[in-house]
């Protein structure tokens, strides 16, 4: 009898950790990549633009949108809060009044499946020339990205995630195959306890980590408590 409950745990386990290692590697695939923007990359405008628009092949989180637009000289421009454009694959922000010279917009967004992505262009207003495109992307884009040690942290915290999902479901499976009375066993709860707090401390941990990379912050920003909002308001905090 106890060489089968092992053999049906074993088995279970295997199961779980299959299925849920499917559903991580296709959401690790899936990557939202920026398709079109308005101004264009590089283009030449006679012209400035009242909106910076920035057009994905798939759903973003808007509130954890970040857009900005640097002067020839490094400084930022003040822009609009992002926003969505006509659906959920666009996010844009308003312009003010800006002068001829070589400009830099910085994007970072996070996609559906919760990675954070991010990207640079620059363009020009007016043909007048002297602005070096790759000096300005260079110098704004230093700093531009959340700590390593964040990007670390949040790569522990999800596989701790899936592999308290894992063990959770592998317990759930057991006691399935076993029959109700798998669930009174002193091992099958504590497998059932160690798989939901793994689950839980692997997904609030995410919920902080989101915020703090989608700012490109440090690690402690990850208890900052107004990213908390930003996060619990899209879909993928509210998972």
């Amino acid at each position: 009898m106890r060489t089968n409950l092992i053999s049906r745990a074993a088995c279970a386990l295997a199961i779980a950790f299959i299925g849920v290692g499917a559903i991580g590697a296709g959401r690790a695939l899936a990557h939202a990549s920026l398709e079109a923007s308005i101004p264009a990359a590089s283009s030449v405008l006679e012209t400035a633009p009242p909106l910076v628009v920035l057009n994905f092949d798939e759903d973003i989180e808007v509130p954890l949108s970040s857009i900005q637009l640097f002067d020839q000289t490094g400084k930022i421009v003040p822009l609009g809060s992002p926003t969505a454009g006509g659906d959920t694959t666009i996010v844009q922000s308003t312009v003010p009044t800006i002068g001829n010279g070589l400009y830099a917009v910085v994007w970072r967004v996070t996609s559906s499946d919760g990675h954070v992505v991010d990207g640079a262009f620059s363009f020009q207003v007016g043909t007048a020339t002297g602005g070096d495109s790759a000096k300005l992307l260079d110098t704004v884009l230093h700093g531009s990205h959340a700590a390593p040690v964040v990007g670390r942290t949040s790569g522990v915290a999800r596989f701790g995630a899936f592999f308290g999902a894992a063990i959770l479901l592998g317990g759930l499976f057991m006691v399935m195959m076993a029959g109700g009375e798998a669930v009174h066993g002193w091992a099958t709860r504590r497998l059932l306890w160690l798989g939901w707090g793994v689950l839980a401390i692997g997904s609030l941990a995410n919920f902080g980590l989101l915020g703090a990379i989608s700012k490109a912050g440090s690690l402690g920003d990850m208890f900052d408590t107004s990213l908390w909002g930003d996060v619990a308001g899209t879909r993928t905090g509210g998972l």
